[in-house]
């Protein structure tokens, strides 16, 4: 995947967030739908680490520059970048023949790519609702508002993923 079509997804998860999803938000109450990190998961395998981070900086800042939160979702991304970085190196989703330089995020299917993108939205759930909220009295409702919203985030990225954009065909090498 090329680095114009890496930026174009993160271009598009801004949009999606700061656009339509700020206005979820307001309707929903104490739940939230993080779509941005819908970016991060399609970054390929070996994406240059580097490059990964930094479009994952500014994409959070982008949209705490909108929503005027003070680095909340810049901190978010950086750590669901984190995540998905060590999890692509675990067995649990690392395939056997490994990855190559030409791989996209479903040269795998749709099963490897529910088994990284999942457990990543649910940590950048947990991760961002840690910090908007970050009481330890409130562990409680921050565990239930990081399950709520990641799996209504989880289910909506699937659903944008299986059916929207048309996946084989927009992240081919071909």
């Amino acid at each position: 995947m090329s680095i114009a079509k890496i930026i174009l997804t993160c271009f598009i998860a801004f949009l999606l967030q700061a656009l339509i999803f700020r206005q979820v938000d307001d309707l929903i109450g104490q739940f939230f739908i993080l779509i941005f990190p819908l970016a991060i998961v399609f970054f390929p395998p070996r994406t240059n680490t580097f490059l990964q981070y930094s479009l994952a900086f500014i994409l959070g800042l982008s949209i705490d520059l909108i929503y005027q939160s003070g680095a909340i979702y810049a901190s978010t991304a950086l750590a669901a970048t984190f995540f998905r970085i060590t999890l692509l190196e675990t067995s649990f989703v690392k395939p056997y023949e490994g990855y190559e330089n030409t791989d996209t995020a479903f040269r795998f299917g749709y099963a490897w790519f529910g088994k990284q993108a999942v457990p990543t939205i649910f940590f950048a759930t947990l991760w961002f609702a840690c910090i908007k909220i970050f009481l330890f009295t409130e562990a409680f409702s921050i565990l239930f508002t990081s399950v709520v919203s990641a799996f209504l985030s989880s289910i909506l990225i699937l659903i944008i993923s299986y059916t929207i954009i048309p996946i084989s065909k927009v992240f081919s090498n071909r």
